[in-house]
């Protein structure tokens, strides 16, 4: 079986999170976000990075920004830190 290389690893792992993210994050579902500039920036930034570890830093600072994102628009976001998909995503994927 052929393994793909680190870059080729890092960007799928960069598409599954973005694409899950795009269409279930309510910041973004709601149209708080430019979803493809959000792409185009966590790409440029990913070819940067050369470890594991920060390929989850980048995608966990991404993600808490997104929700922090969400709550400024939320009058209460108890839901929000109390049953984060998107936190259980990050779990999955270190």
């Amino acid at each position: 079986m052929h393994q793909r290389s680190p870059k080729t690893e890092k960007t799928a792992q960069l598409i599954h999170i973005w694409g899950m993210t795009k269409y279930l994050h309510p910041a973004a579902s709601d149209g708080k976000v430019d979803m493809d500039a959000e792409f185009l920036e966590l790409l440029a930034k990913l070819n940067t990075i050369t470890c594991t570890e920060g390929v989850n830093e980048l995608f966990t600072k991404w993600i808490n920004k997104l929700n922090n994102i969400d709550a400024k628009y939320k009058s209460s976001n108890a839901n929000l830190q109390k049953d984060n998909i998107f936190k259980k995503i990050l779990i999955i994927h270190r």
